[in-house]
Parts: C-alpha cells; structure tokens; sequence
C-alpha cells in the first residue's frame, strides 16, 4: 500500500467493551435512592407556600388541580402514586434514552419532562 493511501484512513479507535446493563442503571438506581429524601423535602417545602412544592412535584400539584374529576380518594391515591413515582419514572425515562439514543438524550428528556410539568403547574394555577 501506498503511503498517501495510509494517512487517509486516520487513526484506528478501538471499540470499547460494552459495560454491563446493571451499570446502565445508575440513574434509576439514584432516582430511587434519592426519592424518600425529596419526599421529605416536598413535606418540609409545603410549609413555605405551594410554589415551593410546584417545583419539586409538578405533577402532584396538577391532580389536585383537577380535583372535580376524581373522588377524594381517586384524588390522594394518584397524588401518592405521582410523589413516590416521578423520580424513579425520570430515572426510567434517563436509562431508556441513553440506551436507545445518545448519552445526552437520557438527561435532556428527562428535565424537559420535569420542566413541562412545572410550566404545566403554574399555567394551571393561574387560571
């Protein structure tokens, strides 16, 4: 072979070995770990007014919302489900992403689900 033909080729990168799935948990790993500490910290913030628990739990605040769809019961079963699901649920979302689609999609998805969630909140608050 030539050598012009070799400096076209450029360098070689060796493929690296895929790490095994357990190891691609992290993020659900962490969520789960982390959410009785958020739960903890929801009940201390509902101390300081419903914009402080708007931010850290959306989605519990949209339920009780829309209170007249539900019976009370409907209502704080769903809110408790949505408390102690949506950290593990964005550890989900962060895992599948990255898994299917690039390293950075599993985080960006994930805050763009909470980000929607907070807008959601507040859009329903005002009115």
């Amino acid at each position: 072979m030539s050598p012009a033909a070799i400096r076209k080729r450029g360098p070689t990168r060796r493929k690296q070995a895929p790490r095994p799935f357990w190891l691609q948990l992290w993020p659900l790993l962490l969520a789960i770990v982390a959410t009785p500490f958020a739960v903890r910290a929801a009940s201390v913030l509902a101390l300081t007014g419903p914009s402080a628990l708007r931010m850290l739990y959306p989605y519990v605040v949209l339920v009780h919302s829309q209170a007249q769809h539900f019976s009370p019961e409907q209502e704080d079963t769903l809110a408790q489900w949505l408390l102690y699901g949506q950290f593990p649920f964005y550890g989900l979302v962060w895992v599948l992403m990255t898994r299917f689609f690039s390293r950075s999609s599993g985080p960006l998805v994930a805050l763009l689900l909470h980000v929607g969630g907070v807008g959601a909140a507040i859009l329903v608050g005002r009115l």
